[in-house]
């Protein structure tokens, strides 16, 4: 089959293989499905210059991750999850993310995991990369962030959060905004987690976590001394470290 236009000026976001597929689960009321999800931070390549520039956006690599590959910093929350949207893709919410995390473990310790092709992916080596790539406490400092936003209601104290964020013209508008559930409320290390169905943790992990607060959105990111869960987040914040993971529906 001829490649398009698209496929041969982006191969990170056209080539199946360098996606894991996150099967569909259902959290509370909400139904997701499977999502191809990159292994790597999203990158500059032409296809997504060019798309960028269409947001007035430049996207250059800025840093390297654990293992050298290349990616896109010093891009806020916004424009993160909008240059996602506009390549024809999305930015995984909390939710979405423990589950790709939980997936990854799953992995490691023999479960079956496909890349996007559907095939198995039968080299640990390959699953192990993406886990630390993301959540190892190591040098160097590497975040990326995740599609919510929280806000406080008229009830002090009470938060909505909103997240499947969609482009309305350059405007990006939540799919999805709901009271938030019961969550841990204050910062914290955790060591045995359970998370609730918008991927906030209930009960403790072996990573910190930092709760939201108004307007504030959500990220994560890892150094050598620690594993952050953040939702307090400023969504103008940007760093050379702080990039964005590329997910899409299956094709």
């Amino acid at each position: 089959m001829e490649k398009s236009q698209e496929q041969e000026r982006s191969p990170q976001l056209y080539n199946k293989s360098n996606y894991i597929i996150l099967p569909g689960r259902t959290h509370g009321k909400h139904e997701f499905e499977d999502l191809f999800v990159a292994k790597y931070r999203l990158r500059s390549d032409d296809l997504v210059r060019k798309v960028a520039k269409n947001l007035g956006l430049r996207a250059m690599n800025t840093r390297s991750g654990l293992f050298g590959r290349a990616f896109i910093g010093e891009i806020d929350w916004n424009n993160a999850l909008k240059l996602n949207l506009s390549l024809k893709g999305e930015t995984l919410s909390p939710r979405r993310f423990i589950d790709f995390k939980e997936l990854l473990e799953f992995g490691l310790n023999g479960g079956a995991v496909y890349d996007g092709t559907g095939k198995k992916i039968k080299d640990l080596r390959v699953i192990k990369v993406v886990y630390y790539e993301i959540f190892a406490k190591k040098d160097p400092w590497r975040g990326e962030w995740l599609d919510a936003y929280f806000e406080e209601n008229d009830i002090k104290g009470e938060y909505s959060i909103s997240y499947n964020h969609y482009l309305s013209g350059k405007e990006l508008k939540p799919g999805i905004s709901e009271p938030l559930q019961d969550c841990l409320r204050i910062k914290e290390y955790l060591f045995h987690l359970r998370f609730n169905g918008q991927g906030l943790p209930i009960k403790e992990e072996n990573f910190n976590y930092f709760p939201p607060y108004n307007n504030s959105v959500a990220w994560f990111y890892a150094d050598s001394g620690r594993a952050i869960l953040s939702c307090d987040g400023d969504p103008s914040d940007t760093d050379s470290s702080l990039g964005v993971r590329h997910a899409r529906k299956k094709f």
